[in-house]
């Protein structure tokens, strides 16, 4: 699942933040606060992605630096509910951003993107 920030192209870093969760339920929680919070978040170029991969779930997210702010609140959410911060296989987070950098070539501002839940269940990449 995705969604994209709604600001404008402005320079900036990349960002990368990744949890791992115990359960699908604490990676869902965890992942719809964060899709509100970067949603209502006035120039927010950031994507946020849930998935399971090997039996275990993710939340991670990715874009553009954010402010102080708001890096200190997506690290706050993020470790909420056991979240432990990880590091993605190289693969996955390369599919990821190849993901975000197709979504953002269409203009699109606000994309989200749902598994089945024999999908979620089975830990299947999309």
């Amino acid at each position: 699942m995705s969604n994209l920030g709604r600001g404008k192209g402005k320079a900036s870093h990349p960002y990368y933040a990744a949890c791992v969760f115990p359960t699908g339920q604490h990676a869902q929680e965890v992942f719809q606060t964060l899709r509100d919070l970067i949603y209502y978040e006035k120039g927010c170029e950031l994507s946020v992605y849930r998935f399971c991969h090997q039996r275990r779930w993710y939340v991670v997210v990715v874009g553009d630096q954010p402010e102080p702010d708001l890096h200190q609140r997506v690290q706050t959410v993020l470790h909420q509910h056991e979240g432990i911060s990880t590091l993605l296989p190289t693969r996955l987070a390369m599919q990821l951003l190849r993901r975000r950098a197709y979504e953002l070539q269409g203009g699109k501002t606000w994309v989200e993107h749902r598994m089945s839940q024999l999908e979620q269940e089975r830990g299947e990449d999309r």
